[in-house]
């Protein structure tokens, strides 16, 4: 094929292709055919070999032949503007058309090198001031998407909804309101946000669109049928909602609520939409004198109300919005006031009813009701309490209110502390009745257990400075060492050492048979040891002193075991044994000597009685053996020979 017509099949490919024709083996094997004879001019042209007139005719017919890969992407880039000025949009890699798809590639790879960021500078800036968020892969999707909701807006006279039936509306609804969500967030793109602005002047105010939809469809039905649409029918559920609605605006227009343009627009499409005349009025005012006649209270809208009492609650409500805001005509304020006494006042006189309604569950039931109680109208007062107490805390409570509250409901603001009293009160009981405090062991009664609960946490709120001043002092006066933690489990084995002695008629020993009294024995042990060395509390101490008199010392006892067992040892022949046996001996006869040294002056009176009875004459004994030596003795306990 000569040179002229492979440049004819040349340009006649740039013309369908717009761009240079590739070697990829998947391309047509013309193409391949092509770009295998550019390459030969190129490497002609490089070689000095191409003719002038050749190398002319590539420079005007193809432009970049010479640099392929600058002029590939030029014409690549090309395509790519020339596809969406022709379409509107950006081509898709995923498109029908084959020249389309191989557009929306090229641009994939641009945006994977732009995003790793390998794209050079002067093409990204190309890309940016010819293909707008070309960069960004969803730009295609949103202006499909937006493109669809103006042209469904249109057809409809109305944003979608979705409420709608149709599938497409709600799904194009939810994208509305994803952009709206956007949008507020700051997270829209400004070309985007122009964009909708322009073709959907309401779409950020879906609720402005629905109110002038709604007030449209109210005109209709007045067109129609020449008359409001009635809130008591029964025969078009639509038309109940219509006449609810309307019903809603004149309240919000009573309450200065409504605004303007939609005012306005009422007023001109519907003149008589808030001419509900004064027959209702006084129709309403006449059934409002008879409910208070008959109760002997003005309607209230509370939850237990009936429909019609809430009914009335508002159209008073109604009528003092409009008195303070200046729109209550002098006629029926005159009539309100000689008809309906106090009606301007309906708050205050409505919350010194509920006041008066807790203070006579108070009366009746000892405490102030709270929000957790069985009947509903008990729940109702605790609320209502609960709701004076936050009023008060943050400074909004009347003066005059909050004495009526602390003249007829002493305690009213800490309303936990008659409770927590009841409580302590109870503790005290039980630590009168067994002398010790209530503990959570497993071997408590379940009111113990309780009650250990509840102490615990008191514990804990004082070691974490959370206690109240006043109740951790009523707890110092009425349960001397509750923050004690293991003071109730202490003064229990106190009261078992007290029992073993009531029953044997003296202390337990660390030595005795039964295991019970063994341990008992050996607590009694870690106390005088403690004691000794000046570790022992206070409290305990003074206990002791007191529930158990001689504790720290059992002569009787210790007397008895040291001779039975140096009569056992005496028996077996055992001489380690005499000589130990001994040794105890003469500690307690240095005791002894100590408690004369001491003198009756130095012990009280449960001491001196104790010695006296179990030890007479041991000062006079203990005297002897402090002034005679006792003998020397060699090895074996035999005396020692003098000198």
């Amino acid at each position: 094929m000569s040179w002229s017509s492979t440049a004819d099949a040349l340009t006649a490919f740039l013309s369908r292709a717009h761009c240079l024709p590739s070697s990829s083996r998947c391309r047509p094997a013309e193409e391949r055919r092509l770009a295998r004879w550019i390459r030969h001019q190129r490497e002609l042209a490089r070689s000095g070999q191409l003719a002038d007139d050749h190398a002319a005719w590539l420079d005007g017919h193809v432009p970049g032949w010479r640099h392929p890969l600058d002029a590939s992407w030029r014409t690549h880039a090309v395509g790519v503007a020339t596809y969406l000025v022709e379409h509107g949009r950006l081509p898709a890699s995923t498109a029908d058309d084959e020249h389309a798809r191989r557009l929306g590639n090229w641009l994939q790879a641009q945006r994977r090198r732009f995003r790793a960021g390998l794209l050079e500078r002067a093409r990204a800036e190309w890309l940016d001031l010819n293909l707008p968020d070309w960069h960004d892969p969803t730009a295609e999707r949103w202006y499909t998407a937006a493109e669809r909701a103006v042209h469904l807006a249109h057809d409809l006279g109305r944003l979608p909804t979705r409420t709608s039936g149709d599938e497409e509306e709600r799904r194009l609804a939810a994208w509305l309101q994803a952009q709206r969500t956007s949008a507020r967030r700051g997270q829209m793109p400004r070309r985007r946000r122009e964009w909708l602005d322009e073709a959907l002047p309401d779409w950020e105010r879906p609720r402005e669109a629905a109110w002038f939809e709604t007030a449209g469809t109210v005109a209709r039905f007045r067109d129609r049928t020449g008359r409001l649409p009635a809130a008591r029918t029964t025969a078009d559920v639509d038309e109940r909602r219509l006449a609810h609605w309307l019903a809603k605006q004149r309240v919000l227009r009573d309450g200065g609520d409504l605004a303007p343009e939609r005012a306005a627009w009422l007023d001109e499409r519907l003149p008589d939409w808030d001419d509900r005349g004064e027959a209702a009025w006084s129709e309403r005012l006449t059934s409002t004198v008879d409910f208070t006649l008959h109760h002997g209270r003005l309607p209230a809208r509370s939850a237990t109300a009936a429909l019609r009492e809430r009914e009335l609650a508002v159209w008073v409500s109604n009528q003092r919005t409009a008195e303070r805001r200046g729109r209550l005509t002098p006629e029926r304020r005159r009539r309100l006031d000689l008809e309906l006494p106090g009606w301007h006042s309906g708050r205050a006189s409505g919350w010194r009813a509920t006041a008066e309604a807790v203070a006579r569950f108070h009366g009746d039931h000892g405490r102030l009701p709270g929000t957790v109680e069985h009947d509903v109208e008990h729940r109702r007062l605790g609320a209502w309490l609960g709701r004076q107490r936050t009023a008060a805390n943050e400074g909004r409570l009347s003066a005059e209110r909050e004495r009526w509250l602390r003249l007829h409901l002493p305690g009213w603001r800490t309303h936990h502390l008659s409770a927590w009293i009841a409580t302590a009160e109870r503790v005290a009981r039980f630590n009168g009745e067994h002398r010790r405090m209530p503990t959570r062991s497993a071997s408590a009664t379940p009111l113990e257990r309780e009650l250990g609960v509840w102490l615990n946490n008191q514990r804990t709120a004082a070691r974490a400075e959370r206690l109240d001043h006043d109740r951790r002092r009523w707890l110092d006066e009425q349960l001397p060492g509750w923050d004690d933690p293991r003071l109730a489990t202490w003064i229990a084995r106190g009261i078992a050492v007290g029992q073993v002695r009531g029953r044997t008629g003296r202390l337990p020993s660390p030595r005795a048979a039964d295991p019970h009294t063994r341990s008992l024995g050996g607590w009694l042990e870690t106390q005088r040891a403690a004691h000794r060395s000046g570790g022992l509390d206070a409290r305990r101490l003074a206990w002791l002193d007191t529930h158990l008199a001689g504790w720290e010392f059992d002569v009787p006892a210790e007397r008895a075991a040291t001779r039975s067992h140096l009569r056992r040892s005496v028996e077996a022949g055992d001489v380690a044994a005499r000589r130990r046996a001994r040794a105890q001996q003469g500690t307690l006869d240095e005791w002894i000597a100590g408690l004369t040294a001491v003198g009756r002056d130095g012990l009280n009176e449960d001491q001196l009685a104790w010695l006296d009875t179990n030890l007479p004459g041991w000062d006079a004994r203990a005297t002897v053996a402090a002034v005679t030596p006792r003998p020397a003795r060699g090895r074996g306990g035999r005396p020692r020979a003098a000198g």
